[in-house]
């Protein structure tokens, strides 16, 4: 296989502007020759004949015959005529230098034998630039592929920036010389040819101009060499700078013509005819006009800029004779209607630049029979939203999607006349929604860029392909999604078929499901990824039959419907991604995304991602009865809440590596995550480093002797432990959490059903406790077996009364869940001492005293072990500067440089 059969059709032509001409295509040119290209194509030529009969044009073009004289004449050549045999060794010298950037000699015996065919009559100069070009081999196939590259750029970009659409300026044909005489086969070359391009576009393509503004309608205006703008305004009603006396011609530049609207068809009234020379109108403020592009000579673009104004809702029709049409700063709050209707064009070509409508997407009304295929491009940073239809006649058959940034494209196609959307040469995310055509044809075709793609179809729109390899997300190793929306019930054999036929996707979506959505797992084999968005009340999705490991589910945005998953054997542990980068979070009006897990989910890797919203991603998890999952991993940074609504048994709930704030319950004291079953407790959290609310909704029973464990990180935001049980009596060791670590007095808080109330005298009776005023427990109990055992004889005069002990070692905090005696739930907070009981504010209880006993290094090599604090120091590095204030043998009282903190400290080591 030879170079030629590689190249696109657009690249081909740049192949014969090389080899011809040593340069790239001018815009201008370049749209011609493509044109030709597709023209003699649907003649039914194949790509050997266009290429021969282009090459042929190419060979007769002025610059051709200015550079090889000989050409010229109508007999043919002969090998005995010294001067033509010198002519054509010098052209394919000429053509080896073009091609590869390679110094040949006119002796070459591989030169020699193409310019023997020539002289002999045997092939024609076409011909023999194609073959040479066609064998290329090594250094010199990689130069020219470079050269092409090269190419392709200068051309894409001046175009971009409307240069050389018209009449290119002597300095831009320069430049197109430069971009590829510059590049041989090395990376280096390309690199440079490219900045040089950017870099002339930059500088104005060659030649500044000037600022001529439009000041009365009966004037001429003269445009000079360079790139000139013209501006007229039209904007007072009545009174219109630019009218249909006014003549404007625009000299030898790239020019523009800005005209400022009142948004009347009135402001429009100037004469095309009398306009030359502009290579772009610029409308401002077009709304519900027309907008005849046919009578201007040389036009090349025509821009409709801010359409709509802030309303929207208007209907604007263009009329384009091979203009490309361009739409930009639309944002009305109702969506516009862009009519694109032309007389002669087959196809055209699209470029819209932020436009996005508030809940919506301008539309485009591709009308007329004729125009076949379209090309539609996004421009600017701002992700533009489009609709394409067809109601007015349109027969748009192939959309190709230009390279550009964040486009999202909807189609309101009425007929099958759609057969293509090709988006292979676009870099930026793209998402396609063919939904809202009611059929498709089975011959229909999707291919994707190399951007991340999302391709929207219904399922009958899957089930009528003729087979699934027709929609390839394109090139992109990561985030494409194949969105299959409005699916009911369980999908059937075919179109699994076609699910496993596609290509180019990661993962595989549902949205808007019907009711009994069921997918299969175990038959879908294209994918591992699975994601889920936007179902209706009561239409829940089912996953049946995931793996043991591998595979994930994402939730791009929540619904009302709910989500269900199970695995294919017992234990089967599925990744729940919440969010992705581009989502808002899962949280549907203030309600959590609903999970029901089946009995074959072993446990779930949660994933919290991609929320906008500051309250982050809410979900609640039901298990089946004889559900086996037994734990939850937390992963990610976007903030979290866990709700429940049923029957959710974990033994373990790992958030060491998620760093936002996690919420384990309802937000407040009466719900909770983990849900009693028949084998008691012993649930774990290990929490992350930040903001933590737990809250247990445990429901013991009395003797269960079993109890929660909680570890909080090290370093983490405040957090608040919770209890949200109903009133069972008391045993020793039931109704218990233990908070194995981490506890932070100075921050963190304890939460009991909601409503803790401040203790006052006498409201805690029959325990044998000497209470002081704050909660402390100062008397009648001497260990955590004595204290309990109180609890279980004590009762409490109102729900919710918090009381403190402390054995020197560790902190339990006890509220009455009930007002009957015995009814209370106890937390353990392992390694702190409390010393000043329970405050209440906010409906947390504060407890106060020394966040966890620990050693301080004082100077001099002094030791000594913290017992107790008075006042609220943050516990950090020891103070700098310590100051004895009263001495004795073994103990010393010590306080800080003015912050009158105090601590009683039993020392060791030295005295002093």
């Amino acid at each position: 296989m030879g170079l030629i059969s590689t190249l696109t059709p657009a690249a081909q032509v740049q192949l014969l502007y090389i080899g011809y001409f040593t340069r790239a295509a001018d815009a201008g040119g370049d749209i011609f020759w493509n044109n030709a290209y597709a023209s003699l194509s649907a003649q039914g030529e194949s790509q050997t004949q266009i290429l021969t009969t282009l090459g042929n044009d190419f060979t007769a073009q002025p610059q051709t015959l200015e550079n090889y004289p000989f050409l010229a004449t109508t007999s043919p050549l002969s090998a005995s005529n010294p001067t033509e045999v010198a002519a054509v060794d010098s052209l394919l010298v000429n053509v080896y230098a073009n091609l590869f950037s390679e110094t040949v000699s006119a002796s070459d015996s591989g030169l020699q034998f193409w310019a023997n065919l020539l002289l002999n009559n045997t092939i024609s100069l076409s011909t023999a630039i194609l073959q040479i070009a066609d064998g290329a081999t090594g250094t010199g196939l990689t130069a020219l592929q470079n050269k092409i590259s090269a190419a392709t750029f200068f051309t894409t970009s001046t175009a971009g920036a409307s240069l050389g659409l018209i009449n290119p300026t002597a300095a831009l044909l320069t430049q197109s010389a430069l971009a590829v005489s510059s590049v041989d086969s090395t990376a280096a070359s390309l690199t440079a040819s490219e900045t040089a391009t950017s870099d002339f576009i930059a500088a104005g393509g060659g030649g500044s101009g000037s600022t001529i503004q439009i000041l009365a309608s009966n004037l001429v205006y003269n445009g000079t060499t360079g790139n000139d703008t013209f501006l007229a305004d039209n904007t007072s009603t009545g009174h219109y700078n630019l009218g249909a006396a006014t003549t404007i011609a625009g000299g030898g530049g790239i020019d523009t013509l800005k005209v400022y609207s009142d948004g009347t068809q009135a402001a429009l009234g100037y004469t095309p005819s009398q306009i030359t020379g502009i290579n772009t109108l610029w409308i401002n403020n077009a709304e519900a006009v027309i907008v005849d592009a046919t009578g201007f000579v040389g036009l090349k673009s025509l821009q409709l800029n801010a359409p709509g104004g802030t309303a929207g809702g208007i209907i604007t029709t263009v009329k384009l004779n091979g203009q490309n049409f361009v739409v930009s700063n639309d944002t009305p709050t109702a969506p516009d209607t862009f009519v694109v209707n032309s007389a002669v064009d087959t196809t055209e070509n699209i470029t819209v630049s932020s436009v996005a409508v508030t809940g919506g997407a301008a539309l485009f009304d591709i009308a007329g029979g004729q125009v076949t295929s379209a090309t539609l491009t996004g421009s600017g940073s701002a992700t533009s939203h489009v609709t394409i239809d067809n109601a007015v006649g349109g027969a748009l058959a192939t959309l190709n999607i230009g390279d550009g940034p964040a486009l999202a494209v909807n189609f309101d196609l009425t007929d099958t006349a759609l057969k293509t959307v090709d988006a292979a040469a676009d870099t930026g995310t793209l998402n396609v929604d063919l939904s809202a055509i009611p059929v498709i044809p089975a011959t229909f075709a999707f291919t994707g860029g190399s951007g991340a793609t999302t391709l929207t179809v219904t399922q009958l729109q899957l089930d009528t392909l003729t087979a699934g390899s027709q929609l390839n997300g394109g090139t992109a190793t990561s985030g494409n999604t194949l969105d299959i929306t409005g699916a009911a019930g369980a999908l059937a054999a075919h179109d699994y078929a076609e699910i496993n036929g596609t290509t180019g996707f990661q993962t595989l979506g549902f949205s808007n499901v019907g009711a009994g959505a069921t997918v299969d797992v175990s038959q879908v084999t294209a994918y591992t990824n699975f994601a889920y968005s936007d179902s209706a009340a009561g239409n829940l999705l089912t996953f049946d039959n995931l793996a043991a490991t591998g595979d994930t589910v994402s939730i791009l945005a929540g619904g009302v419907g709910g989500l269900s998953l199970d695995g294919h054997a017992a234990g089967a542990v599925v990744t729940l991604d919440l969010g992705n980068a581009s989502s808002i979070g899962i949280s549907n009006a203030g309600a959590a995304e609903q999970v029901t897990l089946g009995v074959n989910i072993g446990g779930v890797d949660l994933v919290s991602n991609g929320s906008a919203s500051s309250t982050g991603n809410f979900v609640s998890f039901t298990e089946n009865a004889a559900a086996t999952a037994s734990s939850y991993t937390i992963t990610g940074g976007t903030n979290l809440e866990i709700a429940s609504v049923g029957n959710v048994i974990a033994t373990t709930v790992v958030a060491t590596a998620f760093t936002g704030n996690l919420e384990i319950g309802t937000g407040t004291p009466g719900g909770g995550l983990l849900a009693p079953g028949t084998s008691g407790f012993n649930d774990t959290y290990s929490l992350g480093s930040g903001a933590s609310i737990v809250v247990e909704q445990t429901n013991e029973s009395a003797g269960a002797n079993k109890f929660d464990t909680i570890t909080l990180a090290p370093t983490h935001a405040a957090s608040t432990i919770a209890y949200a049980g109903v009133g069972v009596a008391f045993a020793s060791g039931a109704n218990l959490e233990l908070v194995k670590s981490g506890f932070d007095l100075g921050q963190d808080s304890v939460a009991i059903s909601g409503a803790p109330n401040t203790y006052s005298a006498g409201d805690v009776t029959g325990t044998g406790f000497t209470i002081s005023s704050s909660g402390l427990v100062t008397a009648g109990a001497s260990n955590l077996a004595s204290f309990e055992a109180g609890l279980v004889a004590g009762a409490a005069t109102h729900k919710g009364d918090t009381i403190v002990y402390t054995d020197s070692t560790n902190t339990y905090v006890a509220e009455a869940t009930a007002v009957a005696a015995g009814d209370w739930h106890v937390i353990e907070l392992a390694g702190v001492v409390a010393t000043h009981g329970v405050s209440i504010s906010h409906g947390l209880a504060i407890i106060s005293g020394c966040r966890k006993a620990r050693p301080l290094e004082l100077p001099g090599g002094v030791h000594a072990l913290v017992e107790k604090t008075v006042g609220a120091w943050p516990w950090g590095p020891a103070p700098a500067v310590l100051k004895t204030t009263r001495r004795s043998r073994r103990k010393r009282v010590w306080t800080t440089g003015g912050n009158g903190t105090s601590l009683r400290l039993t020392t060791s080591g030295r005295s002093f």
